[in-house]
């Protein structure tokens, strides 16, 4: 069997004849065969097909004939495409693409087909084609890729089987103003990845003075950058470009930065506080993330509502003032600061941070100083905690507590001490503090004696004793260190009899010795008077009431005793008190009733004699008669036992 190849059979590309040659003539030149067909015909279905061709051909000078019918075997030829490489963007939007032709095209070329979409999940719209084979360029007028990306591949119609480019995204870049004072770019890529034969080179241009693009910087496969660039009056132009290694240049749109209109960022006050060497109020703050920042400007709220200025500070990390015309020590004032940029936007208003007033108030009854503060609000956590500092006699200032309250209350202030206060805010979760002014002595004072009583109780009880109470009273801690008691008998002159801690609220009196109040009626008087820890503490103390009460009379006769010298238990004597000496009477008796002792005296007791002779150990009776309070009569009798 013979084979002959045929690149071309009936306009049809990638098939390739096989041709079997049956009964021919030996010695038959196949090439003029060939050459000299007259006409071909068939069928070509599938991959095989029966194809009959005519050949008409002369073996010397004798005319052959000849009829073949062949088998024709189709199979694909190697895929070929070109190779979109650059996609470059004029000023009209309009895109200009650059690409490769194909290795091979099979033996037959026919056309470039150029597709193109507006978003890259298409449709894809064939927009034109190329007809020559080494042309390799094409304008694509009216993309508006000045507007919005633009999507392309292309294909070659040839001998070999047809086949599509990568698609490439013509690069779209986007500018604009920020806050910060610089230029924000941002831009796609062509491919991901990247063509292959790309630099991968970003190189970014900018619109100089003269109007022509300059390159400004480079970097590999980026597709944002931040220009520390702004323009205040005129228009400028960016534009991307990437070269590829063939030798084209992919262009983005030419990008257009407007003059800067945006207002710095808002200004951060750190605190609103009061100089401790000047007295006068300063404003610290944090220096703007605006970096085209050029100057602040000071602001103090008027009583009308709206703002002054009184001053400023140059330059962008210039964040302190002094405000020489502040009143700190009578005067709250709201400050705000302004960011001002070179282009002479200014940053949005602040809510403003207040400087803190504080007032002193002495209670000269008390020995309490009361310190009062507004409170500090405008930190970012809304909240803040309070130290507070006191110096005495012009010594250092010490943190006496901290509070969250915007109050507290000093005890204990001596007189001849000079004080001096401030007060310093501490944000919560954060680094800012704001002090108040430093005030000295008491702008302020008052008496709220009549605020706190001391009041006395007295009750007697049965064993012959008093008990004493007093009420409790939380605001002379620190004050009052004991409380003396006096007491008086029976309309006597008030004696001090003890002196307890001021954690007490209660005295027994025990009435110790009890023959102090032999002769009397029992009438007992009591008041408690509060004493300073210091007497040179301020501190108005109240002198507790007088309360009185009467005690029982109390008239106890012994059952025995002994009068044989021993100096113990030697007389009978009645203890008796609060007892009338008026109208007394004391009888003793023998066994038969005769009168052996008799007397008037309350003090006096019967010895065991009876005129003047020992009395022998009996029982004897006994008789009194006495007045208590009142005048009321009482009679007892009883026995006793003599025993020697």
């Amino acid at each position: 069997m013979n084979t002959i190849s045929l690149e071309q059979f009936k306009g049809a590309p990638n098939l390739v004849l096989s041709i079997s040659l049956m009964s021919l003539q030996r010695n038959i030149d196949l090439w003029k065969i060939f050459t000299s067909a007259l006409f071909v015909s068939g069928i070509l279905t599938g991959r095989n097909s029966i194809v009959t061709l005519y050949f008409r051909g002369m073996l010397g000078r004798v005319v052959i004939g000849l009829c073949v019918v062949a088998l024709v075997s189709m199979r694909p030829a190697n895929a070929q495409a070109p190779a979109l490489k650059c996609l470059s963007v004029n000023t009209s939007g309009n895109v200009q693409l650059t690409w490769q032709p194909p290795l091979d095209s099979c033996g037959v070329f026919s056309n470039y087909y150029i597709y193109f979409a507006p978003v890259a999940s298409g449709p894809y719209v064939l927009i034109d084609s190329v007809f020559n084979f080494n042309t390799t360029t094409y304008t694509h007028t009216g993309a508006g890729a000045d507007l919005n990306a633009a999507f392309y591949f292309v294909s070659a119609n040839s001998g070999c089987i047809s086949a599509i480019s990568d698609t490439l995204q013509s690069i779209f870049l986007s500018v604009g103003n920020t806050a910060g004072g610089s230029t924000n770019m941002s831009w796609n890529l062509l491919h991901t990845p990247s063509v292959p034969t790309s630099t991968d080179m970003i190189r970014i241009f900018r619109e100089d003075g003269l109007g022509v693009l300059a390159i400004i910087d480079s970097a590999f496969q980026i597709s944002t950058y931040a220009d520390p660039f702004t323009t205040c009056t005129d228009s400028i132009d960016y534009q991307i470009m990437v070269s590829d290694s063939s030798g084209c240049v992919s262009r983005s749109n030419i990008a257009i930065l407007e003059p800067d209109d945006i207002p710095p960022a808002q200004v951060f006050i750190d605190s609103v506080s009061v100089d401790p060497l000047t007295g006068f109020a300063t404003i610290g703050w944090q220096a703007s993330t605006s970096l085209d920042v050029i100057r602040y400007i000071i602001f103090v709220a008027n009583p009308f509502g709206g703002w002054d200025s009184v001053g400023g500070s140059i330059g962008i990390n210039n964040t302190f003032f002094l405000d020489i015309a502040s009143f700190p020590d009578t005067l709250s004032a709201l400050y705000d600061v302004i960011a001002v940029d070179a282009c002479g936007n200014k940053s949005l208003s602040t809510l403003g941070h207040s400087l803190m007033m504080l007032i002193d108030t002495l209670d000269t009854c008390k020995g309490e100083v009361l310190l009062e503060w507004t409170p500090y609000t405008s930190w970012p956590t809304g909240g803040a905690s309070y130290d507070v500092f006191i110096s005495e006699d012009g010594g250092a200032f010490i943190l006496d507590t901290s509070v969250t309250d915007t109050y507290y209350e000093q005890k204990g202030i001596k007189r001849g001490v000079t004080y001096c206060y401030f007060i310093r805010a501490k944000e919560l979760n954060g680094p800012n503090t704001s002090s108040t002014s430093i005030i000295c002595g008491f702008g302020l004072s008052t008496d709220t004696a009549d605020q706190a009583s001391l009041v006395l109780e007295v009750e007697a009880q049965d064993s012959v004793k008093n008990l004493l109470t007093w009420n409790e009273i939380p605001e002379w801690a620190g004050l009052v260190a004991t409380y003396d008691i006096y007491r008086s008998f029976d309309d006597g002159p008030f004696v001090l009899i003890a002196s307890v801690s001021f954690d007490t609220t209660f005295y027994v009196d025990f009435l110790d010795p009890l023959s102090a109040f032999i002769e009397g009626e029992g009438n007992f008087s009591y008041y408690v008077i509060p004493v300073k820890s210091d007497p040179n503490l301020y501190g108005c103390l109240n002198i507790s009431n007088v309360a009185s009460v009467e005690q029982f009379p109390r008239y106890v006769v012994a059952n025995t005793f002994t009068p044989n010298g021993d100096g113990r238990n030697d007389v009978f004597l009645p203890i008796r008190v609060f007892i009338q000496t008026e109208d007394y009477l004391l009888i003793i008796y023998n066994r038969w009733g005769q009168k052996i002792f008799e007397t008037t005296d309350i003090t006096q007791g019967w010895d065991g004699t009876n005129n003047g002779f020992v009395a022998q150990n009996d029982a004897y009776v006994y008789f009194v008669n006495f007045k208590i309070r009142g005048g009321v009569p009482i009679q007892k009798a009883g026995t006793v036992l003599l025993l020697r």
